[in-house]
């Protein structure tokens, strides 16, 4: 997490570097954040980087709670919406970004949500709500939201299992549009995995 420096420099100043940050994270599709691109970016003093984050690893974590932090809002308002039906969430969310028309919008959601699938990841290796706690995610917040009598999820574990594969599913759609850029064979396929998952495969 960052240090306090951070938390106590002016709002705008906050904002910028995080703004930085973010387009270092989604131009460096191997992780490989390059600090001297976000102080450019930022404005701000090389040196004054490391007063604010421990390091690059830090820096990522904190981008990727922020993003789990804003959609877990917009995710619970949707669910609420569609009746508790998670996958017609996600396939509303799929469908906007792929009609948007707006490749870095695209990226920036890819990214997102190929470093949240990992998050889940290690909530899942964990298996300790601790460490949900302590990244300031909490699966109970999505479970209060999720129509328990439509779907087999009764447990948090379950939950963040259903969670991986949907966006397992998710990236790997986003990538297949990126490759041929087919706006109706994107959103069919897409459903067509969804369904998978909805109705199953047998016959």
């Amino acid at each position: 997490m960052p240090k306090n420096t951070f938390y106590n420099l002016p709002s705008e100043k906050r904002e910028r570097i995080i703004l930085a940050a973010r387009n270092e994270f989604i131009r460096a599709k191997d992780g490989n954040l390059v600090i001297k691109n976000i102080v450019l970016d930022a404005n701000i003093p090389r040196g004054s980087f490391y007063q604010y984050f421990e390091s690059k690893e830090d820096l990522i974590e904190f981008l990727i709670e922020i993003n789990i932090k804003q959609k877990e809002k917009i995710f619970c308002k949707k669910l609420d919406m569609l009746n508790g039906d998670i996958l017609q969430v996600f396939e509303e969310f799929f469908n906007k970004i792929i009609l948007n028309n707006n490749e870095k919008r695209l990226e920036t959601e890819s990214r997102f949500l190929e470093s949240t699938k990992d998050f889940y990841q290690k909530y899942l290796d964990d298996k300790r709500m601790s460490f949900c706690e302590q990244k300031k995610f909490n699966v109970n917040i999505l479970m209060n939201h999720i129509d328990k009598n439509k779907f087999k999820i009764n447990t948090p574990e379950e939950l963040s299992n259903i969670l991986y594969i949907i966006m397992s599913i998710t990236i790997k759609n986003v990538r297949d549009f990126q490759q041929n850029n087919q706006k109706e064979l994107a959103i069919k396929s897409y459903k067509q995995n969804l369904d998978y998952l909805r109705y199953g495969i047998l016959k």
